[in-house]
């Protein structure tokens, strides 16, 4: 079936969306009935999905994307704690 809408679309300008099948056909086991998809495969087609939609909206100049929060100085704590106690 698969095989068939691909020969029919591939000289449209249509895209497929491949990775939601990938998902699927990772967690097969996972179906509750073997058409349904399972709540973790719908989870990460929910996380592909929005990473598509939001990737376009996010400044990669800045150097956030993808890091971890710096470590707190012992600067930072000492002022902290100097402020909460007064």
């Amino acid at each position: 079936m698969l095989n068939i809408i691909s020969i029919v679309l591939s000289h449209s300008a249509a895209d497929l969306w491949w990775s939601v099948r990938l998902v699927g056909q990772g967690m097969i086991l996972e179906s509750p009935d073997g058409i349904h998809l399972a709540q973790k495969a719908l989870r990460h087609d929910t996380q592909i999905l929005l990473n598509m939609y939001c990737n376009d909206y996010m400044n990669f100049n800045d150097g956030t994307c993808c890091s971890s929060v710096e470590a707190r100085t012992t600067l930072q704590i000492v002022t902290f704690a100097i402020l909460t106690m007064w």
